[in-house]
Parts: C-alpha cells; sequence; structure tokens
C-alpha cells in the first residue's frame, strides 16, 4: 500500500513539475529539523599528568600546572540519536544539510580546576581524535570555572558548516572535543572531580521524496 502511494505520488509530482504547476526545490523538497545529543564525560583523575603525585595529597598548586589534554571522541549514528527512522531513506542523496547551531551546557561540574575553551570537531565514522584525518572544527565553546554549572549556545564556523554536510550525509560519524586545561596557581593539586559536557547539535535536512525512489 505504501508503495503504491508513493508511485502514485511520484507520477503526480512528476505531471506536476511538467506542467510546470510546482517547483522542484520549492515545493516538493521537504525538511527536517533535528537536533542531535552527544555527551563527553571528564574526569579530573584521567586527566592528572604523569609528573604529579595523583594519589598524594592535595595542596595548592605552587606554579600553573599543565594536564593531560582533553580529546574525547564520541561516535554519532543520526537515525539513532534522532529516532527518525525516515532519514534512513535519504542516505547520500540529502538535497542540502544544514547545522544551523550547537547548545552546550555543563552538568554535574565539581571539578577543582578551570574549563579552557573547548573545539567542537566533526569527523569521519572512526574518528576518536582531533588529530585524525577527515576532521573539521565546527565551533568554541567558551571556558568553565571550576564547579560551574553553565550553558548556552555557540555558532558554527562557516567551513565547519560546509564541510559537515558531507560527513552527516552518510548519517554515520564522530564528533570530538579538545582543549588543554592547566591548574592555576593556588587551585588544588592533583585536581579532583568530574564533569559532563552535553552538546545538542540542531541539523535541519532537506530531502525530496523523489530522492527515495
Amino acid at each position: 500500500m505504501k508503495r503504491a502511494s508513493l508511485i502514485f505520488l511520484s507520477v503526480f509530482i512528476l505531471f506536476s513539475l511538467a506542467c510546470g504547476l510546482l517547483d522542484d526545490d520549492e515545493v516538493t523538497n521537504i525538511t527536517h529539523t533535528e537536533t542531535i545529543p552527544l555527551s563527553f564525560p571528564i574526569n579530573a583523575g584521567a586527566l592528572c599528568p604523569s609528573d604529579v603525585d595523583c594519589a598524594g595529597d592535595t595542596t595548592p598548586a605552587p606554579v600553573t600546572t599543565p594536564l593531560d589534554p582533553i580529546d574525547l571522541g564520541t561516535s554519532i549514528d543520526v537515525i539513532e540519536l534522532t529516532g527518525n527512522k525516515e532519514l534512513g531513506k535519504f542516505k547520500g542523496v540529502f538535497r542540502s544539510i544544514e547545522i544551523t547551531q550547537i547548545k552546550y551546557s555543563s552538568l554535574q561540574n565539581t571539578l577543582t580546576f578551570d574549563l579552557p575553551a573547548m573545539t567542537v570537531y566533526m569527523g569521519p565514522q572512526g574518528a576518536t581524535s582531533s588529530k585524525d584525518a577527515g576532521v573539521v572544527a565546527l565551533t568554541t565553546i567558551p571556558a568553565i570555572a571550576a564547579g560551574s554549572n553553565v550553558n548556552g549556545a555557540v555558532p558554527v564556523t562557516e567551513a565547519g558548516r560546509s564541510k559537515s554536510n558531507d560527513l552527516l550525509q552518510e548519517l554515520k560519524l564522530s564528533s570530538i572535543i579538545f582543549a588543554e586545561p592547566v591548574v592555576e596557581k593556588g587551585q588544588p593539586l592533583p585536581p579532583s572531580g568530574s564533569a559532563n559536557i552535553k552538546l545538542d547539535i540542531d541539523v535541519k535536512f532537506t530531502v525530496n521524496p523523489l530522492d527515495a525512489i
């Protein structure tokens, strides 16, 4: 029944286009606006550098002390994360894909050091580091003070907006956040605590029913 309806719709659209009754781009295109939720857990213990006694007593840092970089990747399955199975019909043939906004928040933040500005990357499926091939920077999250739970929205770079279109076409890809945290002089050393950095990536998928046939 669905197949018969799709065939009828396709014939109707083709007839209408031939007669000039419909405009392909403006009328037959359909837009799906979705939010892709991502989560990046940050644990101070995993960032403690090798030259610091991470099991020792906590004391105020005598000088600014670099921690190991934050370079966390997570996989993205667009259909699974959005619940929109309809998108699967248009894998690789989307008319356009646009990231319109990236919202961020820090949750359950008990970190004893400030999170510096974090760069958000997008890359092909399997990418786990900001240094992997095919990875592109999307935006930067502002610094977050120790123990602060904050939220906001950040724009996408032009380069990121353009290149993410190709990455999202396959509906399976990766996202990475990167930052170089430090313990400032006077802050607790070794560092402790954890935080969950949550991202909501708003994406507009434009499709055409004819492309799914």
